[in-house]
């Protein structure tokens, strides 16, 4: 399907569109790891925010692609002796195009990716390129992180959707892939 690469580091890196990225995706029906690099700009309030619109979000991590979000938290809750009656809801202006893959309602033009990330497994993550201290000084513009209270779970399953066009490389199946638009 992909051919197209180029050698790094002594490393083949296949070289992805966005469309074969999705073809890929779609074609996947079991849980499987992957690792993503992405690149966004995160949510940020815009009142004397001097930082709103100049900082990027790099992070790179392992997910779980293609969860089944309601089996994975009944899991949990069965492993907590709590009722395995969890039933998710449809993410909020998002529908599922195949296990991992998903659009937004209104448009059907934005594409995003369903994974999960697992707490033990820590992103790494750079903002902006800047040390830590000029962080502390833009901390406070983030919003709060909230903890989600609908799965009843005290270790709780953490399903992300990651817009493709953030996507910037990934690891998967044995095979590195670089996104080129």
């Amino acid at each position: 399907m992909i051919e197209n690469g180029v050698i790094t580091n002594n490393e083949v890196v296949v070289l992805i569109t966005r469309p074969q990225m999705k073809t890929l995706f779609m074609e996947v029906t079991k849980p499987e790891m992957i690792n993503l690099v992405t690149e966004t700009i995160p949510k940020m309030n815009k009142t004397g925010n001097p930082y709103y619109g100049e900082i990027v979000k790099k992070s790179k991590c392992n997910f779980l692609l293609c969860t089944d979000y309601s089996k994975r938290v009944n899991v949990n809750r069965d492993k907590e002796d709590k009722e395995k009656d969890f039933v998710s809801q449809t993410p909020k202006g998002k529908k599922h195009l195949s296990p991992c893959v998903l659009t937004d309602e209104k448009t059907e033009t934005k594409l995003y990716l369903f994974v999960e990330r697992f707490d033990e497994i820590k992103p790494k993550v750079v903002i902006h390129t800047t040390p830590d201290d000029e962080f502390e000084m833009f901390r406070n513009f983030l919003p709060p992180i909230s903890d989600n209270k609908s799965q009843g779970l005290d270790r709780e399953v953490k399903p992300l959707t990651y817009l493709f066009d953030s996507i910037v490389s990934f690891s998967f199946r044995g095979r590195k892939f670089r996104v080129i638009e």
